[in-house]
């Protein structure tokens, strides 16, 4: 199951004076550890910035990604949640939740964020293709193919939806379409396609290949 990576914020570089007191200065030093991947580091810093302006959303959802990428998922998840209530628009925050609800297997909650951005923006490839991942993973193939077929349609160059749609063609019994789609992956970049043909079906298929 592939999921596209959460959405990060990441400023540019620019002069903050090193006052203490300024929640601003703590989300620029986090914005800095966030790009060396120091997630620890980063995840003080938004702390101290949500300790000094506790009703901006940016720094909950900055601290969010340090739990995410460190597979804290109750913890992304309720910062996602607090970066959505200040802010009720930011569908990046739904999808965000949305992912780490999957990773904590509660899918019904996922499946109603994912709901929710569709409803809001039903040209948003990257929701289908989350609500294909969580049909995949509670048995659904077709609901999942049908909705990588639509993610698809919005994004033709969307490798992980092929990858995901050739998981569920592989579920379905469906293997020539799986592998064409598998196939069709590893043609746009996605490496996952590598090795799900390797592993469903022994075939050697490397990024670049054409057939």
């Amino acid at each position: 199951m592939k999921l596209n990576l959460l959405s990060v914020f990441i400023v540019g570089i620019s002069f903050i004076s090193c006052n203490f007191h300024n929640a601003e200065y703590y989300n620029h030093r986090g914005d800095e550890n966030m790009n060396n991947h120091n997630y620890e580091m980063a995840e003080r810093n938004y702390t101290k910035a949500i300790e000094l302006d506790s009703v901006n959303y940016y720094p909950y959802h900055q601290r969010g990604v340090t739990y995410y990428q460190r597979r804290q998922y109750k913890l992304a998840i309720k910062d996602f949640s607090n970066a959505i209530k200040y802010s009720p628009d930011s569908i990046k925050d739904y999808s965000n939740r949305a992912c780490c609800y999957i990773f904590d297997k509660k899918y019904d909650e996922a499946l109603k964020d994912v709901n929710h951005i569709i409803k809001e923006t039903a040209t948003d490839a990257n929701a289908y293709n989350i609500r294909a991942a969580i049909y995949i993973t509670i048995g659904k193939n077709e609901l999942a193919i049908k909705d990588d077929s639509i993610a698809i349609a919005i994004y033709p160059q969307f490798g992980s939806a092929y990858s995901n749609q050739g998981l569920a063609y592989r579920n379905s019994g469906k293997n020539e379409c799986a592998i064409a789609d598998f196939k069709k992956a590893v043609d746009l970049g996605d490496a996952a396609g590598v090795s799900d043909l390797k592993f469903y079906y022994n075939i050697d298929y490397p990024v670049g290949k054409r057939k």
